[in-house]
């Protein structure tokens, strides 16, 4: 029977346990220990209270403590001198799972130290030493604010000097950010709040210091500390679990700037000339280097999304999607642009330098990104083409084959039929000899390109490498055609003829009229009016 009534009473223990929350023991702001089991009516947190009563009451008695335990057949007492401050039942052994004479030791230790230390600290020496040390931290505290309003004032004498020197203005290469006066008056705010935050920061600490040195007051320094502590300790916590996810950030990234850098060193070399790979063209190393650089970022990106703090919240994911939603809806023509932008680079349709004409616009090409192309006209004046317009029209590369090959320049005259087409001819293939950066071989050569009524067109053709300088080329050309023209006598014009040709010889080269041609003369019939 009595086996069966400890089974029960473990049980009632048991289930009190779980039904009725602990209650510490608290004495002077420490906790002791906790009280996990009710006895008889009384709860835990009503027999932590009136442990904590007792305590205080032997704690404040001039005579020594001595804590006794006293083992009975249900409860063990855990007294001093006649006065009982605990009783450790046989449910509070099952709640801490020790024996109960065994629990009722340590409590009694445990007890036994609060009290020696309270009545010690409730000495007259032990206050007079408290006083002391308040002073010292007091003292210490007047030496470090009057050192900070030293250091604040020379921090200002400082800032002041660097302002009337002018040294102070923020500037981004010859652009004024921010000007010497109002970057002086942030750091003198600036000086001004950090000498407050520091000076309200040391008398927190001092407080806490100081109330630590007094038992009564003690409690409010443990709550001073743990206030400015806790958030400090949690943050520190947080930052230390989070290390290992930075250390993989740092390790990701360094290995992406590595792999960046050697790539570039490879499209370098590539763009130079001193690495080849069959089939790369140099043109293509920088744009190909744009395409992988945009990869490794894309990649590293999504390799160190997952460590970065909150990415797994609801609002880290709403950000994300917002700003998908936002890019795919903005920049349809800009995508257009890049990809029109790398198809014109892998189509070699153009280099750097090269001469061409889109639509209207003619120039030399300057500068060839993923979104559009900049072109210098020969009037010096710039035009920004978007890679989509070059893709979407018809483009004419005057330099494609012109360093190879050569460019065929052309020009049309019109002569008469009484000049002999043999003289033109040579007349034009010689001013195109005349002319600079003209080559001379294939020799320049002259097309008939049609036979109008009244004349005939002459198409000089002339081949040159320098695409660059056809104003040029085309100006001097025409001069020395007039040059070659007025010397041997052939003007150069487009005659146009009335039906009537009285007076007008025919429109034939000398040496093929027959020897007895004469001009016909004018002829001019009158008619009379026989009325007058």
């Amino acid at each position: 029977m009595a086996f069966l009534g400890g089974l029960a009473a473990l049980f009632l223990a048991t289930a009190g346990q779980a039904q009725v929350p602990a209650a510490p023991v608290m004495f002077q702001g420490e906790t002791l220990f906790e009280i996990r089991a009710p006895f008889g009516a009384f709860t835990p947190a009503q027999r932590a209270t009136a442990i904590a009563e007792r305590l205080e009451v032997l704690a404040g008695q001039a005579e020594p403590v001595r804590i006794a335990v006293s083992p009975y057949e249900s409860v063990s007492e855990i007294s001093s001198g006649e006065a009982v401050i605990m009783a450790v039942t046989a449910a509070d052994a099952a709640a801490a799972g020790q024996v109960r004479d065994e629990l009722a030791a340590v409590y009694a230790q445990r007890l036994e130290e609060t009290l020696v230390r309270a009545q010690t600290e409730r000495s007259t020496q032990y206050l007079r030493q408290s006083w002391l040390y308040t002073t010292a931290a007091t003292v210490a505290l007047g030496l470090f604010l009057y050192g900070l309003r030293a250091a604040v004032r020379r921090a200002r004498g400082h800032i002041e000097a660097r302002r009337s020197a002018g040294r102070l203005a923020l500037n981004l290469q010859n652009a004024e950010l921010v000007s010497a006066e109002r970057m002086a008056a942030l750091l003198l705010r600036a000086t001004t709040l950090l000498a407050l935050g520091l000076a309200l920061l040391a008398l927190y600490f001092h407080l806490s210091l100081v109330f630590s040195f007094f038992p009564a007051t003690r409690a409010w320094a443990a709550l001073l500390i743990g206030t400015l502590l806790v958030p400090l300790g949690v943050v520190g916590g947080a930052l230390l679990d989070y290390l290992p996810n930075v250390g993989v950030i740092v390790l990701v990234i360094g290995l992406m700037v590595v792999l960046t850098r050697f790539v570039r060193f490879v499209f370098d070399a590539l763009g130079a000339g001193t690495l080849r790979f069959k089939g790369f063209h140099p043109e293509w190393a920088d744009t190909t280097f744009k395409i992988a650089r945009f990869v490794i970022i894309v990649f590293t990106a999504v390799v160190i999304f997952p460590y970065l703090p909150g990415a797994g919240s609801p609002g880290f994911q709403g950000i994300s999607i917002f700003l998908g939603a936002l890019l795919s809806l903005g920049s349809g023509s800009a995508v257009a642009n890049i990809v029109a932008g790398i198809v014109l680079t892998y189509t070699r349709a153009f280099r750097v330098g090269d001469r061409i004409r889109v639509n209207d616009s003619e120039g030399d090409v300057i500068n060839h990104t993923l979104i559009a192309t900049r072109v210098r006209t020969i009037k010096n004046v710039d035009i920004v083409i978007p890679n989509a317009v070059l893709l979407g029209n018809h483009m004419i590369n005057y330099s494609a084959v012109a360093e190879e090959q050569g460019l065929v320049l052309h020009s049309k005259v019109t002569i008469g039929y009484d000049v002999p087409w043999r003289q033109v001819h040579e007349l034009l293939i010689a001013a195109a000899q005349d002319t600079k950066l003209i080559l001379a071989e294939p020799a320049p050569y002259v097309l008939q390109t049609s036979l109008d009524d009244f004349y005939v067109s002459y198409q000089i053709n002339a081949m040159t490498r320098a695409s660059r300088q056809q104003a040029s080329i085309y100006s001097e050309l025409h001069q020395h055609i007039q040059d070659r023209f007025h010397a041997a006598g052939v003007e150069i014009l487009s005659p146009h003829y009335a039906a009537v040709r009285d007076g007008q010889a025919i429109a034939m080269p000398a040496e093929s009229l027959p020897a007895d041609y004469v001009a016909p003369p004018f002829r001019l019939n009158l008619r009379l009016d026989e009325s007058r």
